[in-house]
């Protein structure tokens, strides 16, 4: 099943294809340069527009330039992947739905971290990565200053900063948690007494945002078009399970 799955995953269309050019990050398991295909929300976003006979190029950027460049930058179309926010909708057509991400918080096994509402985490300091979305409530408190949130400018230097005892607990995807614990050398080889709290904040969506222009309200038509064609999520949860090393 694995075989057959690989050789399946990666494929692209000719070079004679049209081609889409989007933005995205270092965001492993989801999107790496160092993954076979580009991660797993650039394999899903490859297959649907191959479906539709277009090819997508990406590129990668620290977060931030990512976003700026695929809205702003000279032949981009977009970026990706993104989760939904009021505040993207002025700038976005946002595609259908085409990963999942679970978003919870790390914490340390020896201090975890005991809440039911957002408000209970108050007491404790929070890494967040500078730029993202996270839940539209967790936003608002943070904003508000109801929340002592620490941003940097990764998921890594969170990890290590929880592992340190620095802060008490990081917003974070699960899947990116467990990425980063498997294969990043310095987490392999320094674990640490770190763990995924057992509440989650959401299972979020994820989403191509695409440039709020004629061109890119029909490239996300044809986009959506394409995804329709296979399950998103048996290609996303496959590749993952994949370069965790658990294929089955």
């Amino acid at each position: 099943m694995a075989t057959v799955l690989c050789a399946g995953m990666f494929t692209t269309p000719s070079p004679a294809a049209d081609t889409v050019l989007l933005s995205t990050l270092e965001w492993p398991p989801y999107s790496s340069q160092e993954l076979p295909g580009g991660g797993a929300s650039v394999v899903v976003a490859r297959k649907a527009f191959a479906a539709v006979g277009l090819n997508l190029e990406v590129q990668f950027f620290p977060w931030k330039r990512a976003v700026d460049t695929g809205l702003k930058g000279d032949g981009f179309f977009g970026y990706m992947p993104e989760y939904k926010a009021e505040r993207l909708v002025p700038i976005c057509h946002m595609s259908n739905i085409m990963g999942d991400s679970p978003l919870g918080i790390i914490q340390r096994k020896d201090k975890p971290l005991a809440w039911k509402r957002l408000e209970d985490l108050a007491r404790h300091t929070l890494g967040v990565v500078a730029g993202y979305v996270n839940t539209e409530e967790f936003d608002a408190l943070m904003n508000s200053g109801r929340l002592d949130i620490r941003p940097v400018a990764d998921d890594l230097t969170n990890i290590r900063k929880v592992q340190g005892g620095r802060i008490d607990g990081a917003v974070m995807d699960e899947n990116v948690f467990d990425y980063l614990m498997n294969r990043d050398p310095y987490l392999r080889e320094n674990p640490g007494n770190v763990e995924f709290n057992q509440n989650i904040l959401e299972l979020k969506g994820l989403f191509i945002c695409f440039r709020s222009t004629k061109e890119g309200a029909r490239l996300r038509d044809l986009f959506n078009k394409g995804l329709s064609t296979f399950d998103y999520k048996d290609v996303q949860d496959s590749y993952i399970r994949l370069v965790l090393g658990n294929p089955e």
